[in-house]
């Protein structure tokens, strides 16, 4: 391995041991701070350019450790939280609530989780008395599946 090889991965494994020990980069999609959970389910075929600053920021008492400029062909999104995507796409009244997301299920910070409107593809409700699994269990919990318009599932939409 040549020694500008060696450098260069010896850079790249500092700064990301460095970043997994201090936090997160502050994210700015179009401008406006958004969580990095939020950021997971931003439509990655609308980005347009990501650049990357390396000075720590503070937001809301928290400290971030670098900052990622997302700008976007489209700019117009209409974000909904969990909870207004349960109230839009649902008719559950159930107050308890698991939400599942592109497959992940979403475990704290519900708050910081929001997704554009128009990249959401369909919204499932199903309680768990009815999921085998779960059913003798008896915990009437209802789980919010949430599928997301990706090439892959498009694809399995149409078949």
């Amino acid at each position: 391995m040549n020694s500008f090889l060696k450098y260069f991965l010896l850079i790249i494994s500092s700064f990301s041991f460095a970043q997994e020990q201090t936090g997160k980069a502050a994210i700015f999609l179009d401008e406006q701070f958004i969580h990095n959970n939020t950021f997971k389910y931003i439509d990655p075929s609308n980005i347009q350019e990501v650049k990357f600053k390396t000075d720590d920021i503070t937001i809301k008492g928290e400290t971030y450790i670098g900052q990622l400029f997302v700008s976007t062909k489209s700019k117009n999104y209409k974000f909904l939280s969990l909870e207004e995507i349960k109230l839009e796409f649902t008719q559950s009244k159930n107050s308890k609530i698991l939400f599942i997301i592109e497959g992940e299920l979403v475990e704290d910070k519900l708050e910081t989780y929001k997704i554009d409107k128009e990249y959401i593809l369909k919204v499932t409700v199903q309680n768990s008395n009815y999921i085998e699994s779960l059913k003798a269990y008896n915990l009437n919990i209802d789980v919010v599946k949430i599928m997301l318009k990706t090439p892959d599932n498009l694809e399995y939409e149409k078949e």
